[in-house]
């Protein structure tokens, strides 16, 4: 869906540690369907219950604080190791509004579970 490539000369230059770091990068990041739900979501959730050990909050702000943190340091992590470049570039407005959306929604449906009782901190 959201096509990531890394160009050849890039694969070449280098090493491990950039690749590593892109790679957690692009698992964090919202350029992954499959993310969301299975990472994104539960490290968010996990993130809220022990930080609502140490502050008072509403738990349901703090779990979507923690998703969209995840998600900007996934991209953060992707442009720091700069070892991958959306090809097709006429495109990447449109791919920018689709990420957009998808958080959005996420968020939407972390506050709809919080506001329903389901999205609860660990007792």
């Amino acid at each position: 869906m959201y096509p990531i490539t890394v160009k050849r000369e890039t694969r070449s230059k280098g090493g491990f540690f950039a690749r590593a770091v892109f790679f957690i990068g692009w698992i964090l990041s919202p350029f992954t369907v499959w993310n969301d739900p299975l990472i994104n979501i539960p490290i968010s959730y996990i993130s809220a219950n022990i930080a609502a050990r140490f502050m008072r909050a509403d738990f349901t702000l703090v779990v979507v604080v923690f998703y969209w943190l995840s998600n900007v340091l996934g991209i953060l992590l992707m442009y720091i190791s700069g070892r991958a470049l959306i090809r097709d570039r006429q495109h990447a407005l449109r791919e920018l509004f689709k990420l957009v959306v998808a958080v959005v929604v996420y968020s939407g449906l972390l506050v709809f579970l919080g506001r329903l009782g389901i999205l609860k901190p660990f007792n």
